[in-house]
């Protein structure tokens, strides 16, 4: 049965897998209840800001209050997994990225309710207790106190499109009359299904070599007989039902040709924006099959064949089991770097898919590649390189042992990245710290791309000796000297860009979580709890970054061409010029996700009290936000990230269009100049656009100026429409849905 064949999920769906499959651990976890959602939980923000009061900041991050606890709730009794509570949120959440933590007035409501039986917004009467806290999963409250669509409501709209996983029993055995139906014994005795994710379409099994040619690009040797067999007869192995796997997909797995095509197109497309796997040396024959697979699967999604596209969840689900019986099977190989290659590509895979239960599987394997990164030891230096590496008679041994020590670099400084993006894009706390890297920085991105030991050898000759060193000591090296490494290629300087993120936000963190107490109690105790001059560092920190951000990425002429590691780039500075002024988390709470009324009621005050304050640092993130929408509305949004990114751009817009140009509505906006947000301007319009652009008209191509409610509308019908057109990444269709959805509330409330 292929993917087209699946219908929308209904309630009662939902609802009867999420009480008889008694929650599976997904890969890489434990058995205990806090390891998914628990480990990647965000902030929302306390409503106990009041107007015209508290600390007087130069970002919004100044401008909310105290966080709160993530794990402060304990557990509730197994048995209340299985009743017939809304489970739907637990087992089916959205694609991990908004908060599951309990704002300040929620745990205040929850102890409210506790102590106050009249309360009936919990059930009381009921016997089991109820969920978890710390996973939010209570009913919402009534819309007049709270937030206006129940989480099983966003769930469905967002993922309107979405395949169905489950189909009814007579469809399955249709399907597949081998399968016994599986019986759970409980309270309510019940009969489910195993889940099949879809089937591979006949057409990809036919070797119709024609039809694939135009993507056999030859970037490296051609998939061998040898190898397809091989995998195809794990695929068999993995693709049944027994007491430890369960069959996933039907139909035949896609045929030599077409792999051959996936594989060559991976380094056509995707390996250049993510330069972790070195080309020149791989070779299908010789390479674990788990990793030709996970090459395979990554970039299926980038054929122009469309029944191709639609296979990438199963194949990602294929890789992923692949994965876990290596890790059961054969122990010693957590100890290589190409498994933690495989595990990073089924990460992303997964984390951008469209199907939820794989989105959050992916959270639980970021853990795991903590784990195996630092069994390989990727995150060190080795040893100094002799001399002889440089004069070597033979070239290939030289280039293969040169090979070996650069690939664990880009293999420790990508699944650092991936951490960093976590944080950059979902708002997560990352797992990774930056102290971890020892080694240096990629090397030179000529070096890396030579295919032949020839042509490495003719660069390695031209390169001076100047080598960067790991990421601190050339952060060091920036802060201090206000400058950066001229030898230091697009890659480096992305992991760059990253780490001012990370040490802005770390220092951002720390002043939230009472260091800044901390510190005025340690030099006069009679001050304590006072505030120190550590309080006053997270605004003069955003500053600066935005300053080293500059040095790092000069003025962007012209939009980087979409695919390249410019463009990679180019989004991550935008992205990270929003965060570090306007948060994740205030944007969230801005637009309504899973908080209550009061709560949007003080995020709005918030973010209206901060637009009118800071005008020019609103603008800066409005510049951002601006170029990151252009810039992504242009490209084939073959990076993983793009969707993600343009989400938060339009929330960026969305909330600066609708706060920070009131003066500008109504007869004069006709005589108002206009500043465009999305092509740079040159210096001097740039700098009167942030100074004095209060009364300036700030337009977008494709949806003009963004003030106001009908410009706000035009923002969200282009934004949503440029996701919808993304068919590479499919996670960009729910988040077009997002924004719709989330909108339309919005409108529905004014």
């Amino acid at each position: 049965m292929i993917l087209s064949e699946f219908r929308p999920a209904t309630d009662s769906v939902y609802e009867s897998w999420a009480a008889t499959n008694h929650a599976q651990p997904l890969a890489g976890q434990g058995t205990k209840d806090t390891s998914i959602e628990a480990r990647g939980m965000t902030r929302t923000q306390s409503p106990d800001f009041q107007s015209g009061e508290g600390p007087v900041g130069a970002t919004a991050l100044e401008l909310q209050s105290t966080e709160l606890f993530s794990f402060g709730f304990p557990a509730a009794d197994s048995s209340s997994w299985d009743d017939g509570l809304d489970l739907a949120a637990l087992y089916h959440g959205t694609y991990a990225d908004f908060s599951f933590a309990l704002t300040t007035s929620e745990c205040e409501l929850e102890h409210d309710i506790t102590l106050d039986p009249s309360t009936d917004d919990l059930d009381i009467d009921q016997s089991p207790p109820p969920p978890p806290t710390f996973l939010d999963t209570r009913s919402s409250p009534d819309p007049q106190e709270g937030q206006t669509m129940k989480y099983g409501g966003f769930l469905r709209k967002a993922f309107k499109s979405r395949q169905q996983l489950y189909n009814t029993a007579d469809q399955r055995t249709e399907c597949d009359p081998g399968r016994a139906p599986q019986h759970h014994h409980g309270r309510n005795e019940k009969i489910s299904y195993a889940p099949l994710l879809g089937g591979f379409p006949m057409s990809l099994a036919e070797d119709d070599e024609e039809l694939w040619e135009p993507e056999n690009l030859a970037r490296v040797p051609t998939l061998t007989r040898g190898t397809h067999d091989f995998i195809v007869a794990q695929f068999k192995n993995l693709n049944t039902t027994d007491n430890h796997i369960t069959q996933f997909a039907t139909g035949r797995f896609p045929c030599l040709s077409a792999c051959n095509a996936f594989m060559q197109l991976f380094f056509e497309s995707f390996n250049p924006t993510l330069p972790m796997i070195h080309q020149g040396t791989f070779d299908p024959a010789n390479e674990p099959w788990q990793l030709v697979l996970a090459v395979i699967a990554t970039v299926c999604r980038f054929s122009r064949v469309a029944k191709a596209v639609q296979c990438g969840d199963l194949l990602q689900d294929l890789v992923r089991q692949a994965f876990n019986a290596t890790v059961e099977k054969e122990y010693q190989s957590t100890c290589e770097p190409w498994l933690a290659q495989v595990g990073l590509l089924n990460q992303i895979g997964m984390q951008f898919s469209k199907d939820v239960r794989l989105v959050e599987t992916a959270q639980g394997l970021r853990s795991v590649l903590d784990v195996i990164c630092r069994k390989v030891n990727c995150f060190r230096e080795a040893a100094r390189p002799s001399t002889a590496l440089g004069s070597a008679a033979d070239d290939q041994a030289a280039w293969i042992s040169w090979v070996r020590p650069e690939t664990l670099r880009r293999l420790a400084y990508t699944i650092w990245l991936i951490d960093s993006q976590y944080m950059l894009f979902f708002d997560q706390p990352p797992l990774i710290p930056m102290e971890l890297l020892r080694a240096r920085l990629p090397s030179d991105e000529q070096l890396w791309n030579a295919t032949t030991a020839q042509k490495w050898r003719e660069i390695l000759g031209q390169n001076d000796e100047d080598l960067p060193g790991n990421i601190r000591k050339e952060l060091h090296q920036l802060y201090k000297t206000r400058t950066c490494r001229q030898t230091l290629d697009t890659y480096g300087t992305l992991m760059l860009v990253m780490g001012i993120f990370r040490n802005t936000m770390g220092v951002w963190r720390s002043s939230r979580s009472g260091l800044g107490a901390h510190l005025a109690a340690m030099e006069d105790p009679s001050q304590y709890p006072g505030e120190s001059a550590f309080s006053q560092y997270p605004m003069a920190v955003a500053q600066r970054s935005f300053e080293f951000l500059q040095i790092l990425c000069p003025r962007i002429e012209a939009i980087p061409h979409g695919g390249s590691l410019k463009s990679v780039l180019a989004h991550h500075c935008h992205a990270v010029g929003i965060a570090i002024r306007l948060p994740l988390s205030e944007l969230f709470c801005y637009i309504g996700y899973r908080v209550t009324s009061i709560d949007i009621m003080h995020c709005r005050q918030r973010l209206k009290t901060w637009f009118s304050r800071y005008g020019r640092d609103a603008r800066q993130v409005a510049l951002h936000a601006g170029q990151l929408f252009a810039s992504i509305r242009q490209s084939r949004m073959h990076g993983y990230y793009e969707g993600r990114a343009m989400l938060i751009a339009c929330l960026s817009l969305w909330a600066f269009g609708e706060n920070a140009g009131s003066n500008i509505l109504g007869e004069g906006v006709n005589i108002a100049p206009t500043y465009r947000l999305d092509h740079p301007s040159g210096p001097e319009i740039d700098e009167s656009w942030l100074q004095d652009g209060a009364g300036m008209r700030p337009c977008l191509a494709g949806v003009g100026n963004i003030i106001g409610v009908d410009g706000v509308s035009r923002l969200i019908h282009e934004g949503s429409r440029v996701l919808y057109s993304s068919s590479v990444w499919p996670i960009s269709d729910v988040q077009g849905n997002a924004l719709q959805v989330f909108h339309n509330l919005r409108r529905g409330e004014d």
